[in-house]
């Protein structure tokens, strides 16, 4: 598709003992390519494909509002890719 999306999503959690079971569930959600969990600003990276601009919308509004305990997100959309590191 031409205006995919391909994002980066810096996630914190609220609590540090449920970075595990967050990952996951938050791995589980349709257009969810990778979950890691992190060192640094955020506990964990989510790269996400979704179909348009409204599909990130979507995303970020309704699916990913569905996992409890996210106390922050912020989103980077690739605007170019030049390799994939994995």
């Amino acid at each position: 598709m031409e205006n995919q999306q391909l994002a980066l999503l810096g996630v914190n959690v609220a609590e540090s003992k449920l970075l595990d079971q967050k990952a996951q569930e938050i791995a589980e959600l349709e257009g969810v390519i990778s979950v890691a969990i992190v060192s640094g600003r955020y506990d964990l990276l989510v790269e996400i494909l979704v179909a348009s601009n409204k599909g990130l919308i979507q995303f970020l509004t309704k699916t990913l509002s569905t996992i409890k305990g996210i106390s922050k997100t912020e989103t980077f959309v690739m605007l170019k890719t030049h390799k994939k590191w994995l």
